[in-house]
């Protein structure tokens, strides 16, 4: 009896990593997106976290700055943040 199982594919150029079954198909492994989501929250909480407290220290700036009423008062580029968190 032959036994057909997953097989684990890397492709060390692009640091590519994915799985086939053994019709030769691409899948994902639903454990595994589970865990990203749950990391993309966790990241979503850490961004979060750190953008508040920056827009906090900005707030209180323009508090003790009355003459720099007019600047915006938040100065976060929150793309580039999604994209560090990512990276």
């Amino acid at each position: 009896m032959i036994t057909l199982r997953d097989k684990i594919n890397v492709d060390f150029d692009t640091r590519e990593i994915h799985l086939t079954n053994e019709y030769g198909m691409k899948f994902v492994y639903s454990e595994s997106q589970q865990d990203l989501a749950v990391l993309e929250e966790e990241m979503l909480k850490i961004g979060s976290y750190f953008i508040n407290n920056y827009e906090y220290i900005l707030a209180q700036n323009d508090v003790l700055e009355a003459e720099n009423a007019d600047r915006p008062s938040s100065l976060i580029d929150r793309p580039e943040i999604v994209l560090d968190l990512y990276k």
